[in-house]
Order: C-alpha cells, then structure tokens, then sequence
C-alpha cells in the first residue's frame, strides 16, 4: 500500500510570516493537529500541536486566554516550526512511513509529488485503514511489529493484537 493511497488530499497550510494565533485557530477550527508551511509556493516546515503546546506554555502561569491570544499573535509560525521536514514520497509504502513516524516520535508526513506538496499522511490516517480493515487482505501482517504505541494505545484487528 502506498502513502498516496491513504493519504489526507484536503491540505490547510499558513505561511511561514502568518502568526501563530492563527495556527491555532485553523487547528481548532479543522480540528487538525498539523500544518505544512510555505514560503512562495515551497515547503519549508511543519508546525504541530505540539509546537503550540510549547509557544503557549509561558502562558500556562495563570495568564488569562486573551493574554494567551495576544502573545500568540506576536509570534511568527515561522519562529516555532520545525524546518527540517521529514517527508515521504507520495509512491513510497505505508510500512515504511509507520516505521518513521515510530522511529522518529512524528505524528504526520509532509507527503511530495517531486517537490509538490500533495498531502499529510498522520497516524490517524494509518489507524483508519487498520481499524476499518480497508487496504486489502494484507493490512494484519502489513502493520505488524512496524509502530510502537505513541499514545499507548491498543487496536485489535480480526482479533489481532497489533500493539
């Protein structure tokens, strides 16, 4: 199976001058834990839920959420991102990506046509296809030994532990 086959078409991306209140509205919003940033039509890196986690927890000190707001508003998505993207081919196989997102503690690949950006393959996308069982017969043994739990959580597949 490849990325592009599972992958999440319906991209929301900021620019890496947009302010990061804006990240976390969009994020809310779409209810979307990541978004690609550019710079003149180029990818230049990615900023998560996590990355706002962090910005934000200078205001975790009992500061009202306007407090909070106006600070987030004076921070650059560029200046919290991380730059140095780890994408995957759009061709390249399912296995493969489960295993970097695990290996690398990521959530979601930046997935390339080329250069093009042309989706987001996150964990979601991946437990969707094991959990509805789609991908073809193969999906048991495909995932098997190839992710580590991140969020300590177990899917059963015809009543196959895979976590």
């Amino acid at each position: 199976m490849r990325g592009k086959e599972i992958m999440s078409r319906k991209l929301e991306y900021l620019n890496v001058s947009d302010a990061l209140s804006l990240a976390d509205d969009l994020m809310v919003i779409r209810r979307i834990r990541h978004l690609p940033i550019m710079d003149n039509g180029e990818l230049v890196g990615i900023v998560s839920d996590r990355d706002l986690l962090q910005a934000g927890l200078a205001m975790a000190m009992g500061f009202s959420k306007r407090t909070e707001e106006r600070f987030l508003s004076t921070v650059l998505v560029g200046e919290v991102m991380t730059s140095d993207v780890i994408t995957i081919d759009q061709n390249a196989d399912v296995k493969k990506a489960a295993r970097i997102m695990s290996s690398r503690n990521i959530g979601c690949l930046p997935v390339l046509a080329g250069v093009k950006l042309v989706g987001l393959l996150s964990e979601s996308d991946i437990l969707r296809v094991i959990a509805g069982g789609g991908g073809g017969a193969n999906m048991k043994t495909l995932f098997i030994g190839a992710c580590t739990p991140i969020y300590m959580l177990q899917v059963k597949v015809l009543g196959i532990r895979l976590f």
